[in-house]
């Protein structure tokens, strides 16, 4: 798959920076149903701030870590395969459920006995044993499929205590700071009675609880408080992104929109700024009131019609973007199909009333941080929509290609490919642009190494040797 060689390229670059990871649970596979690869990786405090430089120029953006410590997330979207990577960085093993906060300390045994498999560091059989063990039992309460089979085979590569060369003293250590049994998990493991080990996970928590009562109730504390702020953090530090489409009829705005809101992992909202009610998708109950309105015959009557229409219209404008506004300060996608660019095609009107009606239109529109012209002949679009005329749809176009100098945030992409290929340069469009504008809001770590954080030297078994 062409998202397995972005990882290997991603991991690989690593190699040479020295950075000391560790794929945890690397049997783990991808989220079903979604176009999502999460990778969950182990790495020293001291090595994110080298880890995100290498990261970033390949496309990664920092997503907001509130509430979620040790975590740190840093998602690229793989342009050639339509799919999207995560890799969840963690600096330390805490456990827990909704929280983290029940620390394991394990995470100097799985960078000193790091293994190699298929180009990757992974943990030895012993670490990748525990860790998943209590992965399943405090973090997500249960044994998925993939798990269970990983957890067979790990213990049979094990064995049984004191089979296999330097297996006892690792692997009893563990076994003894949660209070498990070798035997009651292995015999669990043989029936494949997985409610008899999910019984051991309550005991588990207590012991790992009161090893250290004050820093695990610390970390819980703190984890609670900031995930409770976590709106107003969003909107002081890592808003949301603003994108508009724009094109003639005929060069899929609609469609692409939709089909960009429909992607989990963007979290975007579509909205509709155009004047049809049936395209509305914020404030369609007004917008079909008013297209029910018939315009009377008298002209007594029509002009108050007309004004109220008028103000109605505004009105829903100014809601659409006030809806807009709050979806991009939660932190969300807001894809405008259609802008007040739109407007800037037409003459300015020289009657005076005209001309006030216009600038009251265009005020109060925020700029947004990347416009999408949708660009292609009359012709071609003529032909997916039968509207207007060839003629009018280039001489439209002609008009779009020459606000560029005016609207510096515009990128233009060819809209006569099929529509999953545009999709996936706008999407990668979409992410560049939200990986720019939230750098100066990524993960400051520290340079200096923290105090108790391994120094270990790169003199560990090189990839290219065999397990």
């Amino acid at each position: 798959m062409v998202t397995d060689n972005f990882l290997d390229e991603t991991l690989g670059a690593l190699h040479p920076e020295g950075i000391l990871y560790v794929v945890l649970r690397p049997g783990e596979e991808p989220h079903s149903g979604t176009n999502l690869r999460e990778i969950d990786l182990l790495v020293p405090a001291h090595q994110v701030k080298k880890l995100a430089e290498v990261l970033e120029p390949r496309g990664f953006a920092s997503l907001p870590r509130w509430g979620h410590a040790p975590h740190r997330f840093f998602v690229a979207y793989n342009r050639p395969s339509g799919a999207w990577v995560k890799f969840d960085v963690v600096t330390d093993l805490w456990y827990g459920r909704p929280l983290r906060y029940l620390q394991m300390s394990l995470e100097r045994a799985c960078w000193m006995n790091r293994q190699v498999r298929g180009g990757r560091y992974v943990p030895a059989a012993e670490e990748e044993f525990i860790t998943l063990l209590l992965h399943c039992l405090l973090d997500k309460g249960r044994f998925d499929v993939g798990h269970r089979r990983r957890l067979w085979e790990l213990r049979q590569e094990i064995g049984r205590p004191p089979a296999g060369k330097g297996c006892p003293g690792r692997l009893s250590q563990y076994l003894l700071a949660t209070g498990l049994s070798w035997e009651r998990i292995a015999l669990a493991l043989d029936k494949q009675d997985w409610s008899a080990l999910l019984r051991e996970g309550a005991a588990v928590k207590r012991r790992l609880f009161w090893s250290a009562p004050l820093a695990n109730t610390r970390r819980w504390v703190s984890s609670w408080l900031l995930r409770r702020m976590l709106p107003v953090l969003r909107v002081a530090f890592h808003p949301g992104l603003s994108v508009a489409l724009l094109g003639p009829d005929g060069a899929g705005k609609t469609s692409l929109a939709q089909s960009l809101e429909r992607d989990l992992q963007l979290r975007a909202r579509h909205i509709h700024m155009g004047a049809n009610p049936e395209a509305s998708t914020v404030g369609r109950p007004l917008s079909q009131w008013l297209g029910r309105l018939r315009q009377p015959r008298s002209r007594l009557f029509g002009a108050p019609l007309n004004a109220l229409r008028g103000a109605l219209r505004l009105a829903e404008q100014r809601y659409r973007l006030a809806v807009a506004r709050y979806h991009k300060l939660r932190g969300r996608f807001v894809i405008f199909d259609r802008f007040v660019y739109d407007s800037w095609l037409q003459p300015k009107p020289s009657r005076p009333m005209s001309r006030l009606r216009r600038a009251v239109r265009e005020s109060g529109w925020p700029t947004p941080d990347l416009v999408i012209l949708l660009d292609g002949p009359g012709e071609i679009l003529y032909a997916r929509k039968k509207e207007h005329s060839p003629e009018w749809l280039e001489d439209k176009r002609q008009r779009y290609l020459r606000l560029p100098p005016r609207v510096p945030q515009m990128k233009v992409v060819d809209a006569t490919r099929p529509e999953s290929e545009i999709r996936r340069e706008i999407t990668q469009l979409i992410w560049q642009s939200y990986a720019a504008l939230n750098s100066g809001t990524t993960l400051q770590t520290p340079a200096v190494k923290p105090e108790g954080s391994p120094s270990f030297s790169q003199t560990d078994e090189p990839l290219h040797r065999a397990t």
